[in-house]
């Protein structure tokens, strides 16, 4: 997506939810040097996104401790 774009380009990603983050990508003359190679392309990378709900991601995040059971 981004190896495409001429430089000055921008483009904004924001995600939803409680605590989400927002990110803004602008292309430089830096992306000319870049090894394209060297990592997955953007739409690899959002291709292969397993959506999960907040409980499944707050269970993995170690969010929810459960109380030990006393004996």
């Amino acid at each position: 997506m981004l190896q495409n774009r001429a430089t000055g380009y921008s483009w904004s990603l924001t995600a939803r939810g409680a605590g989400s983050d927002a990110f803004d990508i602008t292309v430089t003359d830096r992306i000319k040097k870049y090894k394209r190679d060297a990592a997955p392309t953007v739409e690899k990378i959002i291709s292969s996104v397993k959506q999960i709900d907040y409980a499944t991601y707050a269970k993995y995040k170690g969010k929810i401790v459960m109380k030990e059971e006393s004996s």
